[in-house]
């Protein structure tokens, strides 16, 4: 099968097209142009210079993220409209471990780093299992041993120390960061370790294709509407709207983390008949199509309470909401629910649905508020005590 690679996480902008373990295109540029730019005249000349046919392309991999939020869009807008138009998959291969694979069959602590600015990376570590240098039908070679996430320099070398020498092996490291932040780690770092070559530092669509053929024979697709980029931190325009938004009122409005998902277990029991496990709950936050918000008390850093969003092929569908009993009545559920519904407009969500029980006037009334009205009842809906739910939309003409 061809799969056609790109990668526009980093500066570098990179096509490549591979069929069953062969590379037969790779094409690179690194040079005072935006990827906007580049990307699809890329792609265009590559197919040129090989006469692809695109129908005879199987998937699109893109790396999705971490990287550049203006990159990542332009990355997942030009994989996105390759598959709508094609009718195929997208293999969507987290930014990292695309890097991780410029050293595939490498059996040392492989560190690929990326400036994520005021001395922080976006990094994880990876190893591959010795000899393991071929696509396996049954699982991927590469381990992941640190998954990609955001973390301070200073905090990745006490890491990097302290796995390198439990596990005896060599450290190498690449990526944008571990040029800029050579200094701290050249301080930092106790272990020995090697930076990597000019023509294996930074991203390239080749290593991301061979990563997507491995996800590929595992069976991790997704469709053009399933596909979002990986963010692991909200861009600075959301910081800064976090920022000002917190100066004003004491909770704060951010996306889920995985730390997050106990206390939304716990409150999952504590208000609702049948609830989510954290299991779901940890499955709903790694899917494309949910959305989910959790409104954090600045003082403590305590959830005060949360919102589950389903992209449901178009329409916003409203999972769970709540809100600490010793927090209510604050307008924190009516901010959960605005920000939700701003996020999923800028995914082209219009409408929105929500079921709430009929005896729960103070949800209605707040529903009401925010342009919902009932359109349905759902006879028997809930248990303990079994109750009708009414069904309420806010529709884009509301």
């Amino acid at each position: 099968m061809k799969i056609l690679a790109i990668d526009s996480s980093g500066m570098p902008a990179s096509a490549a097209v591979v069929e069953d373990g062969k590379l037969i295109a790779a094409y690179t540029v690194n040079y005072q142009k935006t990827h906007s730019q580049t990307l699809l005249p890329m792609i265009d000349e590559l197919s040129r210079a090989i006469e692809l046919d695109k129908t005879t392309l199987g998937a699109v991999a893109v790396s999705g993220g971490p990287g550049s939020f203006t990159g990542l869009r332009i990355g997942s807008a030009t994989a996105k409209g390759i598959a709508l138009a094609l009718k195929i998959p997208i293999i969507n291969v987290p930014t990292l471990e695309g890097l991780a694979s410029n050293f595939h069959g490498c059996s040392e602590l492989i560190c690929p780093m990326m400036d994520a600015r005021r001395t922080e990376v976006f990094a994880g570590v990876y190893t591959y299992q010795d000899d393991c240098l071929s696509v396996s039908s049954d699982k991927t070679s590469l381990d992941v041993l640190m998954d990609q996430q955001p973390v301070s320099v200073e905090k990745l070398c006490i890491k990097l120390n302290e796995m390198a020498e439990k596990t005896g092996k060599r450290l190498i490291l690449l990526g944008d960061g571990c040029v800029k932040y050579r200094d701290i780690l050249n301080e930092k770092l106790t272990v020995p370790y090697k930076i990597a070559p000019l023509n294996l530092l930074e991203q390239r669509a080749a290593s991301v294709a061979l990563r997507a053929e491995e996800l590929l024979a595992a069976g991790r697709t997704e469709t053009a509407e399933e596909h979002r980029p990986i963010y692991l931190r909200v861009s600075q325009a959301e910081r800064v709207r976090s920022s000002r938004l917190a100066e004003k009122s004491p909770i704060r409005i951010r996306p889920a983390e995985e730390k997050d998902l106990s206390r939304i277990a716990v409150m999952e029991k504590l208000y609702f008949s049948l609830p989510w496990s954290e299991k779901m709950l940890r499955e709903s936050l790694h899917q494309a199509q949910y959305t989910m918000l959790v409104a954090e008390n600045c003082a403590d850093g305590e959830i005060a309470g949360y919102v589950i969003l389903l992209n449901a092929a178009g329409e916003g569908n409203i999972m769970n909401i709540a809100v600490s009993d010793a927090l209510r009545r604050q307008g924190i559920a009516g901010k959960l629910l605005t920000e939700v519904m701003h996020r999923g407009r800028e995914e082209g969500i219009c409408d929105y649905t929500l079921e709430v029980r009929k005896s729960n006037k103070a949800a209605v009334t707040l529903y009401e508020g925010l342009g919902f009205r009932t359109e349905g009842v759902r006879k028997d809906y809930y248990e303990q005590p079994r109750e009708d739910a009414l069904i309420m939309w806010k529709r884009k003409e509301n």
